[in-house]
């Protein structure tokens, strides 16, 4: 078993609403994280304790997982934990307004284990590359 962890800011030119809007539905994730397809949502609705399904391709290989949502501030905080394979993560998008535009702060911190586990910072690499 590996430990990674990775944070990085971007600052980007819309109104936190609409970023907001964008990142806490997961219904976007394949447009911008290469891999995602197949997302099934538990609800239209987003909250604490909300689940839904993916299927990713990462590093060549096929999984399946679920999400749960773990906050859920609108405007300010969206996180959730995820298990697909071999990963354990858990991911946070925090918002803060920053003139006209969005300071988004992105962390994960995850396990990785089998495949995954014999090279994290690989992982890691890839991961981050693929949120950035």
């Amino acid at each position: 078993m590996g430990k990674i962890a990775n944070t990085f800011e971007v600052v980007i030119d819309r109104p936190v609403q609409d970023v907001w809007d964008y990142v806490s539905d997961p219904s976007n994730l394949p447009e911008w994280l290469s891999g995602i397809s197949d997302i099934r949502k538990s609800s239209d609705t987003m909250k604490v304790g909300e689940s839904y399904g993916f299927k990713r391709r990462f590093l060549g290989r096929q999984m399946d997982g679920t999400s749960t949502v773990t906050a859920y501030e609108p405007t300010s905080k969206y996180a959730y934990h995820f298990t697909s394979g071999e990963v354990e993560a858990t991911v946070t998008y925090e918002l803060e307004p920053l003139g006209s535009g969005t300071l988004l702060t992105f962390s994960m911190e995850a396990t990785v284990g089998g495949f995954f586990g014999v090279a994290p910072k690989i992982v890691l690499g890839r991961a981050t590359g693929e949120y950035e």
